[in-house]
């Protein structure tokens, strides 16, 4: 839904030093690397789970706003999945590591065959959608589930879903906003604070190298605690 507030990028502007900058902030600051980074022509270090893609309903207009899958049109040429031939036709392209699904959120393919580091679509801090769902969590825990559900429909109307009914439990209406933002925000770097303010670490993290106890926090930097006579190393967060 609409943008709010937005982190602008413009690939006219170029970029100062990526690799060994001082971080000054000084000088041209438009590179991002998420287009390479999320790019399946690109290096594809980030790419939808399994368990993303198969949240989404049949019918939701937002898989293909974020996907290339199996017959997606690109500026590469058609999207293919499954092993790739040792020979690639012409006018095809394959999503690598076999994967069944590629991100087309914060991709240019549409138009370019790569990505480069300037990119120039900008980040998404918040978006309507967003607000929505924010909303809704708070009308849900204040006991007006109805309210909350008027929200969530708002955000399900747009991706030609069905309402969700009124007279929902309160459990069933914090699944239902756990779900929607799962899907309305894919991509957008909002899961891991949701799962942490949800508490669900346990289970939605369970197999990764998220440490309980410690990765609910960042380390205070060394720098901060050597400079502040008020803070030692005793102070630091757990863990780190």
């Amino acid at each position: 839904m609409e943008s709010i507030f937005e982190i602008e990028y413009d690939d006219a502007l170029g970029a100062s030093a990526k690799w060994d900058s001082s971080v000054t902030g000084a000088g041209p600051n438009e590179a991002t690397f998420r287009g390479q980074e999320y790019g399946f022509n690109d290096w594809f270090n980030v790419y939808p789970s399994d368990d993303l893609k198969n949240e989404f309903e049949d019918g939701d207009l937002r898989y293909d706003g974020n996907f290339y899958y199996e017959g997606s049109e690109s500026a590469i040429g058609t999207v293919k999945t499954g092993p790739a031939p040792n020979v690639i036709p012409e006018g095809e392209v394959y999503i690598p590591l076999e994967r069944e699904v590629a991100w087309k959120k914060y991709q240019n393919y549409y138009k370019d065959a790569n990505e480069d580091q300037e990119s120039g679509i900008n980040f998404k801090y918040l978006r309507y959608a967003d607000v929505l769902l924010m909303m809704a969590e708070c009308e849900n825990e204040v006991g007006t589930q109805d309210n909350a559900i008027d929200l969530i429909n708002e955000v399900r109307e747009r991706a030609s879903l069905d309402g969700l009914a009124y007279g929902l439990s309160k459990t069933a209406v914090f699944e239902a906003i756990v779900h929607e933002r799962k899907v309305e925000l894919a991509g957008e770097q909002v899961r891991f604070n949701d799962i942490l303010r949800w508490n669900l670490t346990s289970t939605e993290l369970a197999g990764t190298n998220f440490q309980a106890g410690k990765n609910e926090l960042w380390p205070i930097p060394d720098r901060e605690i050597t400079s502040n006579e008020n803070l030692s190393a005793a102070d630091q967060n757990p863990g780190y």
